[in-house]
């Protein structure tokens, strides 16, 4: 797990790049996280790339399991980006619909965050066994 100071430099990171947005008043559909593990180096950019935020976390330069170290990053930034969103941080009018947070990894990208002011947002843990309920819940209705 992250240390609570990496945590926090996230989440002044994040807030910083909105504020930067704000202030600039820049139109973003897109915000793209990127890490480099081999300087420790956290970038937010928008789409074209007009908005940069870097913060370096040390506890991320050369991890010895990177791919842990990856996974407990963005675990902690989907936290940081539900918390965000909960506290209508996106709710600023440079924030166009739809809206999404993505993840540059080194080996795929992965959209930790998603807004559409016309779609319905579900947690993925609901998602995992749907298939499974909607076939029980069928069974039920025809069965009687």
């Amino acid at each position: 797990m992250l240390q609570s100071k990496s945590i926090s430099l996230l989440e002044n990171t994040l807030h910083q790049a909105v504020q930067t947005c704000v202030n600039l008043n820049l139109s973003c559909y897109d915000l793209f996280l990127e890490m480099d593990f081999e300087t420790g180096t956290f970038l937010v950019r928008d789409e074209d790339s007009r908005l940069q935020v870097e913060e370096v976390l040390f506890e991320c330069v050369a991890p010895l399991d990177r791919k842990s170290k990856e996974s407990e990053l963005k675990t902690a930034l989907r936290t940081l980006l539900k918390e965000m969103h909960t506290a209508e941080i996106f709710e600023e009018d440079v924030f166009e619909d739809p809206f999404s947070v993505v993840y540059e990894g080194e080996e795929e990208d992965e959209e930790l965050f998603y807004r559409n002011e016309e779609m319905l947002l579900v947690d993925p843990v609901l998602m995992e066994h749907l298939g499974e309920d909607l076939d029980l819940l069928f069974e039920k209705l025809f069965s009687e």
